[in-house]
């Protein structure tokens, strides 16, 4: 499990240098269940976005 986060938080270490390189906003890709019915994401990783589409399914 720990490794797991690890790649999520370094996943998103990479998106925020690219985004703040460019000027751009991070994305978030989760749905609602992930998001918001279980909360299934790893602090400061995927959760840590600035803008997050939320897909119904």
């Amino acid at each position: 499990m720990a490794l797991a986060n690890t790649r999520a938080r370094l996943r998103m270490t990479t998106l925020y240098y690219y985004a703040g390189l460019y000027g751009l906003l991070v994305a978030g890709t989760g749905n609602k269940v992930e998001d918001f019915g279980v909360g299934f994401y790893t602090k400061y990783g995927d959760g840590g976005v600035d803008i997050s589409l939320l897909q119904i399914y």
